[in-house]
């Protein structure tokens, strides 16, 4: 998550949190990384948390920064919560987790087999309810970015031209759901029939 900000010069900190020093396996890459100057390390067992003291950066928000926060969903609700109450907008925010949340509810959406069609060549997939988009484009052979395939890296947001996307994913903020113009591919469904995919 460092490596490709600091790739790119831009300007960041990074906090990381474990239990103890024992649980922490990448704790040497990080004190010999090009960002090792910007990493802050933060041991539970040494009364060093987020819960006893949130991170200076995470409580004095401003407008052209961002947080990010992947682990458990204990700890990112924390911070989230931290940074909620100091003023942080949820668009700064973005949460990457180890594992999915719970499964959406199902049944919800207002198409149960929707087709997704591709703007570049006008021909229209059906996907089948047991099947996600990500699986019906590949198996036509459209290539697609995908990572995790579990809603949860944001590898694969795909735009969207026409139709309502039914979010299903854990890192698109409010307000990029509610723009409906993209859709991560690997969850997600359709609220309308048909989804026009800008692929």
């Amino acid at each position: 998550m460092a490596e490709a900000p600091a790739a790119r010069g831009a300007s960041f900190v990074l906090h990381h949190h474990t239990s103890g020093a024992a649980e922490a396996p990448p704790l040497e890459r990080l004190r010999t990384s090009a960002f090792a100057e910007r990493t802050v390390i933060h041991h539970s067992d040494q009364g060093d948390s987020v819960r006893a003291e949130p991170p200076t950066e995470l409580l004095v928000p401003e407008a052209d920064t961002a947080v990010h926060v992947c682990g458990p969903d204990g700890f990112m609700t924390r911070v989230v919560t931290e940074a909620t109450a100091a003023g942080r907008p949820p668009g700064q925010l973005h949460t990457e987790r180890l594992a999915p949340a719970a499964p959406p509810a199902a049944g919800d959406e207002v198409a149960t087999e929707p087709t997704v069609r591709i703007a570049s060549t006008g021909i229209g997939h059906p996907v089948p309810a047991d099947r996600t988009i990500a699986d019906v484009l590949t198996a036509q052979g459209v290539e697609v970015e995908l990572s995790c395939e579990q809603g949860i890296r944001g590898a694969c947001p795909t735009p969207v031209l026409d139709g309502e996307p039914d979010h299903r994913d854990e890192v698109r903020t409010p307000d990029e759901r509610a723009a409906g113009d993209r859709i991560t591919i690997c969850c997600s469904r359709a609220r309308t029939p048909e989804l026009l995919l800008g692929l």
